[in-house]
């Protein structure tokens, strides 16, 4: 009984730990490609995403300009890549905070994108603009990704519909 107390205890514990670290999280704007390390600061934990909202961030409708603009270029490069995944840091307001291209082969001219291709991903990424993710009456700081298919037999690009 005292150990199953004493569990309970440490669980209560975590979780308080856990709210105090969402009320924390503010992102620096930095003029980089690379937020993984800021995506793992704050929301990974023992190896496992987590989130701080009750409402996830949803991509707002204006938004499908911008990604019918990046299908466009990468159905124009020669990338060999069956997907492109984005990942997105968002500020409380909606807007990207952060943008990186997850790709392994990225710059790689031969296989990869392109540096013009993910130079324009990456301006048309940051005109994106979502639902703020909401924990309870606050908006919140939260991530998104985005990822986009190739059709193995048109070599047209795609982002399945967020818009549903």
């Amino acid at each position: 009984m005292v150990k199953m107390l004493c569990y309970i205890i440490l669980f209560i514990i975590y979780i308080i730990n856990v709210n105090n670290k969402y009320d924390k999280i503010s992102f620096v704007k930095e003029d980089t490609i690379n937020c993984i390390d800021e995506y793992r600061k704050n929301f990974i934990i023992n190896d496992v995403p987590i989130t701080y909202c009750d409402v996830p961030p949803k991509l707002d409708l204006s938004s499908e300009q911008y990604l019918n603009l990046i299908c466009k270029q990468l159905s124009k490069s020669n990338c060999d890549d069956k997907y492109l995944t984005l990942l997105v840091l968002i500020d409380e307001e909606g807007l990207p905070n952060c943008i990186t291209i997850m790709d392994t082969k990225v710059f790689n001219k031969e296989k990869g994108i392109s540096e013009f291709d993910a130079s324009l991903i990456l301006e048309w990424s940051n005109k994106l603009k979502f639902v703020p993710a909401r924990n309870g009456d606050r908006s919140v700081c939260s991530y998104y990704f985005l990822t986009a298919k190739k059709d193995s037999t048109t070599g047209e690009w795609a982002f399945p519909s967020y818009f549903k």
